[in-house]
């Protein structure tokens, strides 16, 4: 019986053994390092591109954080920024700004009336015998996060029409500076469609008191008589940009299907017009594994004109930020977009920060590309990073570096197979030694239970 109970002991121990196994490095396919900028408890990078196409998992489960030993240390992945939910709009007052007909604009002489708190009451311009709206300003004093995009309304007008614009920040409406690249607004009809293009995206997220709109075609061919101000809950992160061309058509004519070669969480689409004055209707669908049903990411007009007011492009297409991998396009006037050869798109993502806590020395790696799941979050860290957000220091990911290689994603721990054949076995030596067991402990117990005879 003591020898039984000592074999079925060691049987134990060794799965114990084997199953306590931690993953090391080289069970992942690739890793960056990560150059920590100062030394702190806590340090955070944002996910680079490689890690996306790296891992097989669309919630990155199969992602670890190593320390220069070899060892795995607590990390987790903080929520997406900028995302819809952290976005409200609000309307702002808007002023109408006249000039004299001929005038520069650099001349332009206003008298401006404001409360204690900076809002504005009203604006005056010299009186002239004859003015026109050359632009408007906005009173953003109240708001006190930054503005994301503007959108125009307007009395409907008599004909079509096509402005390009300029979008100007300021605190004091003495000093202005420009805010990104000049854009277009319009309203225009082609082939029977209403392309309207109202909204203007700002090219900074710098906060400022007030904006200006200024015509650079000369007057106003439409009255504004609202604004409203898309306005972020935080500073939104910097969104990256992919362009990929289609891989193949589809099943039916107009349908191209676009591989992203890993899984991101897209949720901006620009179609690329290889050359202007072109539209078509185009309707996207995605998935995650070429086994999966087709889900509905969203549909629209795509087009790109040139007028001589300037290049009027149709705005991005918003999606869901759900990892995908795959990309179809079903195109209803597919012989209207593109003359010949594949489309292609332009893909805008917000990719994600992981937050580590820097145990142990240095280097440390991002290491993923697993067909098991291997790292483990620890949420308390997203609690942690956003409470004393000061001690979070940044860490730049560095190059690409190979560590399992393609096996880790395809074959998993397969190079370590005696191990998990020394666990099964071992898990069923334990079992029968204690099937075993119970066997001769009941035979004894009948043997005992037996009247011995006289």
């Amino acid at each position: 019986m003591n020898k039984c109970f000592v074999q079925f002991s060691i049987a134990v121990l060794l799965a114990q053994i084997v199953c306590a196994k931690e993953p090391v490095p080289h069970d992942f396919a690739y890793g960056n390092s990560l150059n920590i900028s100062e030394a702190s408890a806590l340090s955070e990078f944002t996910i680079p591109l490689d890690v996306y196409k790296g891992v097989t998992r669309p919630d990155l489960g199969d992602m670890a954080i190593f320390n220069g030993v070899g060892e795995m240390v607590p990390f987790a992945i903080l929520p997406a920024e900028g995302v819809e939910a952290a976005i409200s709009v609000v309307d702002v007052p808007v002023f109408p700004v006249q000039e004299k007909e001929g005038a520069p604009a650099s001349g332009l002489s206003l008298r401006v009336a404001t409360d204690k708190a900076g809002s504005i009451i009203s604006i005056r311009t010299p009186a002239g015998v004859k003015q026109r709206i050359t632009s408007y300003i906005l009173d953003a004093s109240r708001i006190d996060k930054p503005i994301r995009a503007l959108e125009l309304e307007w009395q409907q007008p008599i004909a079509d029409f096509m402005e390009k614009m300029r979008i100007e920040g300021s605190d004091d409406l003495q000093q202005w500076s420009t805010l990104g690249n000049d854009v277009v607004i319009a309203s225009l009809h082609h082939n029977g469609n209403l392309l309207v293009r109202r909204t203007v995206e700002l090219g900074s997220t710098r906060k400022a008191k007030y904006y200006r709109i200024t015509n650079l075609n000369g007057e106003a061919a439409i009255s504004v008589i609202k604004v409203i101000a898309t306005v972020a809950a935080s500073m939104e992160q910097l969104r990256q940009w992919i362009t990929i061309t289609a891989r193949s058509e589809g099943q039916k004519p107009g349908e191209y299907l676009f591989d992203l070669e890993g899984q991101l969480p897209i949720d901006r689409i620009k179609f690329n017009f290889p050359e202007p004055n072109n539209i078509v209707e185009a309707a996207f669908y995605g998935r995650l594994l070429t086994t999966d049903q087709w889900f509905p990411l969203g549909d629209g007009i795509l087009y790109r004109l040139q007028r001589p007011e300037g290049e009027l492009l149709s705005p991005e297409l918003v999606v869901h930020p759900a990892a995908k991998r795959y990309l179809l396009m079903r195109c209803e006037r597919s012989s209207m977009g593109f003359r010949a050869g594949m489309p292609q798109l332009s893909l805008g993502f917000v990719p994600q920060k992981v937050v580590f806590m820097a145990r142990g020395r240095g280097p440390f790696m991002v290491a993923y590309g697993s067909i098991e799941r291997m790292g483990s979050q620890q949420t308390a860290l997203i609690q942690m990073a956003q409470q004393q957000h000061d001690m979070v220091k940044s860490a730049i990911p560095g190059p690409r570096i190979i560590l399992g290689g393609e096996t880790s994603r395809t074959q998993g721990m397969l190079a370590f197979n005696w191990k998990k054949a020394l666990l099964w076995s071992s898990l069923l030596a334990g079992v029968a030694f204690l099937a075993w067991m119970a066997l001769t402990l009941y035979r004894e117990m009948n043997d005992e239970a037996k009247p011995k005879e006289p």
